[in-house]
């Protein structure tokens, strides 16, 4: 649990004993917990890796330093002394006038790397978020006032809110693509060989678009749901 002092430094929390430490002594300024103390290295001896082409939120990472301070170390290659992963967080600490960061130093290779460089910023975007679980930490977090330096604000998490339920009325209310045309099924097939019946077609049977079954966050492909119940089709169409 946090107090309510702030280090006069760079305004960061001041954590109780035991939990986490403020250093300001012998030259150094930073904050995190205790058990990465041994880790630190001056900020003076650390460059950025050149060319890295990852664009970070500075200013979401200095929030994120104030209130949490650094629970993990950056990762540094230890021949040249440039930050393979947590350039931003290097950043970050000097906007707040931090002296110290917690490091891991590596004995990676150049071409090694240069390859980890690549895998920390893309591994990371290749994960997905379980949308409903997010809503719910979220829609908790707001209600705690507890969003401060996670990168969301109450705005934020009801427009997210809205277009998750507007998503999943969407989505519960058609059929995705073919998954229900079985063989014992009656059907007909009708094509459309242009664009204005065919729009008029999706506005009589009340087709529209639908997320695949195999869609995912990143990997986010929709198509029209084509095939549809029949029974409630008929009460749609005029004699």
């Amino acid at each position: 649990m946090t107090t309510d002092k702030r280090c006069p430094a760079c305004g960061s929390r001041v954590w109780p004993e035991g939990e986490a430490i403020r250093v300001i002594e012998d030259g150094v300024h930073w904050h995190g917990p205790a058990s990465l103390v041994p880790s630190l290295v001056p900020l003076e001896s650390l460059s950025r890796w050149p060319g890295n082409p990852r664009q970070g939120d500075v200013g979401a990472i200095s929030l994120s330093l104030q209130r949490f301070g650094q629970q993990k170390g950056i990762v540094v290659q230890q021949s040249t002394m440039q930050i393979a992963a947590g350039n931003h967080m290097r950043d970050a600490a000097v906007a707040l006038n931090w002296t110290h960061v917690a490091a891991t130093i590596s004995p990676l290779d150049d071409r090694e790397a240069q390859a980890y460089v690549i895998a920390d910023n893309r591994t990371a975007e290749l994960g997905s978020y379980d949308e409903d679980l997010l809503g719910d930490m979220l829609k908790r977090l707001a209600e705690e006032g507890n969003l401060s330096a996670t990168g969301y604000d109450a705005g934020d998490v009801d427009k997210y809110l809205r277009d998750l339920q507007r998503r999943e009325t969407k989505v519960k209310a058609e059929i995705e693509f073919a998954t229900e045309l079985l063989e014992s099924h009656n059907y007909v097939v009708l094509y459309f060989d242009n664009d204005l019946d065919w729009s008029s077609a999706c506005t009589k049977f009340g087709i529209e678009t639908v997320k695949a079954p195999d869609a995912t966050e990143t990997y986010d492909r929709r198509g029209v749901g084509r095939i549809i119940r029949g029974g409630p089709v008929l009460g749609r169409i005029a004699d």
